[in-house]
């Protein structure tokens, strides 16, 4: 077992979109960076996620959010999957170059960035997304072609529907379980502090003596509890004002 001490670190996630297909989903950034965490020894303190498009530069709460959290602590590292989860420009970089030292990216490996490979990076990304949605334009135009001129894309479209219910019905099955599994792990730490045992270290051990796990499998951990009663509280509010 690894002896030093973690370096503090807060994470900042972003997705498109929230369907669960989608490759940059925010459920896939989560299981990389806690493996990230695990190989390299971070330990997460607070996290931001949002759904926003990266072209919309900066203009994003969370991740100014965590920008403005970086500042006020020179020890705090960022950990972000991926250079794109930032942007996929140069657009706003500016803003958030001189924090590349305090920057990690799962994908590139536990070192800093030097700013002329960042830049570089955003170009290679910028030109991919160009030819990316060229590629998206021209099917679309293709498919309408075979289709018919009443053929519609997206919203509307029976297919595009069909699988928007699905993943929508899948979403709302994975937050039951994890809503399930939030309220085992709150039962078992009220019930162990009615016995008194109330360090969260302790009831780490004690969780996991009893093989209780997150919904994922993973060991609980601080956060994992933290995050399982804030989950209760916010659930049973939205009960209570249903």
């Amino acid at each position: 077992m690894n002896s030093t001490k973690a370096t503090k670190a807060i994470v900042y996630r972003r997705a498109s979109t929230d369907e669960e297909t989608q490759v940059h989903s925010l459920n896939r950034q989560e299981v990389q960076i806690e493996q990230f965490c695990a190989s390299h020894n971070y330990e997460i303190v607070e996290t931001f996620c949002e759904y926003a498009s990266a072209y919309k530069g900066n203009d994003r709460p969370q991740f100014k959010a965590a920008l403005k959290k970086l500042s006020k602590d020179p020890n705090l590292v960022l950990l972000v999957n991926d250079l794109t989860r930032l942007s996929r420009s140069l657009e706003g970089y500016g803003d958030w170059k001189n924090y590349l030292p305090q920057i990690r990216f799962a994908s590139l490996g536990n070192k800093t960035v030097e700013p002329l490979v960042a830049e570089l990076l955003l170009v290679v990304s910028a030109n991919e997304s160009r030819v990316l949605g060229s590629r998206i334009s021209s099917g679309i135009k293709a498919r309408k072609k075979r289709m018919g001129k009443n053929y519609t894309w997206g919203f509307g479209n029976p297919e595009h529907n069909s699988k928007q219910e699905a993943l929508a019905k899948a979403k709302q099955t994975r937050q039951n379980k994890a809503y399930d599994t939030a309220s085992k792990i709150v039962s078992m730490v009220k019930y162990l502090e009615s016995m008194g045992v109330t360090s969260r270290k302790a009831q780490v051990i004690e969780l996991e003596k009893r093989n209780i796990t997150t919904t994922r499998g993973c060991k609980v951990t601080n956060q994992a509890i933290n995050k399982a009663f804030n989950m209760v509280e916010k659930r049973n509010k939205q009960l209570q004002t249903a």
